[in-house]
């Protein structure tokens, strides 16, 4: 089954209660809701500009209440990532299974993280 809404640009036009429904289950087998309170949320920006640095992507961590923790390498050879890194170079770092997660952001969520870490 293809990926629905893969790029922020992508729109998916439902047209029958089948599309719907196929959307709906698509969603709820790969869809995962996490909800990390904003205290324990940070930002790693990765420069693009004017070369992109495979080691960038290496070695990370965070300056959380006092402690660093290290964060998982980026993947930049993910086209999600490097789609990221090409654009804002903003990624998400919230607690995730007894580590910390690094998630890309899109587009649509730049501005209004920024306003909120800020």
């Amino acid at each position: 089954m293809k990926k629905y809404l893969e790029n922020d640009e992508d729109v998916e036009i439902l047209e029958t209660w089948k599309d719907l429904k196929e959307y709906l289950t698509f969603r709820a087998k790969h869809d995962e809701w996490v909800q990390p309170f904003i205290n324990e949320l940070a930002a790693i920006g990765i420069p693009n500009h004017p070369l992109f640095f495979q080691t960038n992507c290496t070695n990370l961590s965070v300056q959380k209440n006092g402690y660093r923790l290290d964060v998982k390498d980026i993947d930049y050879e993910d086209p999600e990532n490097l789609s990221c890194i090409e654009d804002t170079g903003l990624f998400l770092v919230f607690p995730y299974k007894d580590s910390m997660a690094v998630y890309p952001t899109r587009r649509i969520a730049y501005p209004s993280i920024c306003r909120n870490i800020c």
